[in-house]
């Protein structure tokens, strides 16, 4: 019997932010997504914005970019508390 295991949105994210290697500038989920396969993640910090996707089954994360922030506080969610949204 095969059995897939997959990684929690939560795990998933832990992957991307591990392989960006961003350990204090306390990032801000400000989008997740699940489809295909794939965690679509967009994360803040101070200073840059990045984007991730992370395979579901094996937490490799086949695709990044980031981009400097130039207004950091326009990206914030409304409350700022930087909370993983729900994955659909």
């Amino acid at each position: 019997m095969n059995t897939i295991i997959q990684l929690t949105p939560e795990r998933a994210l832990q992957q991307a932010l591990v392989y960006a290697d961003i350990q204090n500038d306390e990032p801000r989920c400000l989008y997740s997504r699940y489809a295909d396969g794939l965690y679509h993640f967009v994360v803040s910090t101070f200073s840059l914005k990045y984007e991730f996707y992370v395979d579901a089954e094996t937490g490799e994360v086949p695709g990044i970019s980031m981009e400097p922030l130039a207004y950091p506080e326009i990206l914030l969610p409304g409350d700022g508390s930087g909370a993983l949204s729900s994955v659909a």
